[in-house]
């Protein structure tokens, strides 16, 4: 696999946006941060990214299975460190709703595959972390 590069350009008060590939990916901070609330903060991204990864994978599944994705949906619950200067999440939980019809032979295959979403695997096995100051 290659590299991926991202770039970060600023976009005025507290509004900074990261371009990968040929998209452009825009965020803000709350106003009570100083932003504007023009676009998610980047902490919001991140459950974003895995939320939206669980949907991948479990539309892969149902696809595969012939299942189709009507009544199916997928919530995330963030639980948070009570403690506001920590701002960590204590706990995450990825909630299915299914509908009825919804083959009760392969919960637990769907939820296996669910919880093979590659954004929660870089979490659960983490990179090495730099930071390079370049001239």
């Amino acid at each position: 696999m290659s590299n991926t590069i991202l770039d970060v350009t600023y976009e005025g008060g507290m509004k900074v946006a990261a371009s990968i590939r040929n998209f452009t990916v825009h965020t803000d901070q709350k106003e009570k941060q100083g932003g504007e609330d023009s676009a998610p903060t980047p902490f919001e991204l991140f459950f974003a990214a895995l939320a939206t990864c669980a949907g991948v994978y479990a539309k892969r599944f149902c696809d595969k299975k012939d299942i189709p994705m009507d009544g199916i949906a997928i919530s995330m619950e963030c639980e948070f460190d009570p403690d506001p200067k920590k701002y960590r999440a204590q706990k995450i939980t990825t909630i299915i709703t299914v509908p009825d019809s919804f083959p009760e032979k392969f919960e637990t295959a769907f939820i296996r595959t669910v919880e093979g979403c590659a954004v929660k695997k870089q979490i659960l096995e983490p990179p090495v972390f730099a930071v390079e100051i370049r001239r």
